[in-house]
């Protein structure tokens, strides 16, 4: 549809003619070519009908009869086995197959004795370092033990002269425990007999003044304080009457007491008190 014109200003009368529009020009559609095919050529055929036809190179199709193929099959089969192994026989073929099949069963047999020995060899390595390992370890125990039999003594008879015997062995554990407690392994390990010989003695030194009931010949020494005791009260408190043997009459002189006599026929309650029995 055209378009509208707008009117003019000032213009009179009827608009003006507007000529029509040419309708579009279409092209008519051009029809598809059929292609053209090339029917495929025939393969060349090629027949054999005996065993001495050569096969042309340009051959594709070969023919040829059942027993031309079964010759042919058994020459390829022949050329083979001659190739592989050096005959076309195949009864020796059989042959040399089963005596190939026994010389390898010899063989494995024969690598697994020899494996067998070998495994016999490697057990009875490890046996040997098995007992010698034992018997090294059992070597170390046993110079461990002598030297802790050696050390025990050693340090028994120290500690004996310091301590009463039926505490050594505890004493001695208290002192294996300070001496885990003060030094170090390295320390420990480094300390000569000497040393550790000096160390216990302070040790129970200062042990036996703190429990002075511990110490070597204690209950000697207090039943010879009380024994002292005992004498000195009896020199300070009593003298015994010595007669002239005439009988009744009146002592003409005095000597003193026999301490001892006198000791012997005493009550021993402060012996017994202090946990002694002293006689």
């Amino acid at each position: 549809m055209p378009p509208e014109v707008p009117p003019v200003e000032g213009a009179t009368g009827a608009p003006p003619i507007v000529p029509p529009v040419p309708p579009p020009v279409t092209t008519p559609p051009v029809a598809a070519k059929t292609p053209t095919t090339t029917p495929p050529a025939e393969p060349k055929r090629v027949r054999l009908t005996a065993d001495g036809d050569d096969i042309p190179e340009d051959a594709e199709l070969i023919e040829m009869t059942r027993g031309a193929l079964a010759s042919r099959l058994a020459r390829a089969s022949n050329k083979d086995l001659l190739k592989r192994f050096g005959t076309n026989d195949a009864d020796k073929i059989t042959a040399d197959l089963k005596e190939l099949e026994a010389l390898k069963a010899e063989k494995e047999a024969a690598r697994i004795e020899k494996l067998s020995e070998i495994d016999k060899a490697n057990e009875r390595v490890t046996t040997a370092e098995r007992e010698r390992d034992t018997a090294q370890a059992q070597a170390r125990e046993a110079h461990t033990m002598r030297t802790y039999d050696r050390d025990e003594r050693r340090l028994t008879r120290a500690a004996e002269k310091v301590v009463d015997p039926d505490y050594v062995d505890a004493e001695l554990v208290r002192f294996a425990k300070h001496l885990r407690q003060t030094y170090d392994s390295k320390t420990l390990r480094k300390m000569t007999p000497v040393q550790e010989s000096q160390i216990l003695n302070e040790f129970l030194t200062e042990r036996v003044k703190l429990k002075p009931k511990i110490g070597k010949d204690y209950e000697t020494q207090k039943a010879e304080e009380i024994r002292a005791q005992l004498k000195a009260d009896l020199k300070a408190g009593r003298k015994a009457p010595v007669t002239n043997g005439g009988g009744g009459g009146r002592p003409d002189k005095t000597e003193p007491v026999d301490d001892d006599a006198v000791l012997g026929k005493q009550d021993y309650s402060k012996i017994k008190a202090a946990g002694f029995s002293y006689k």
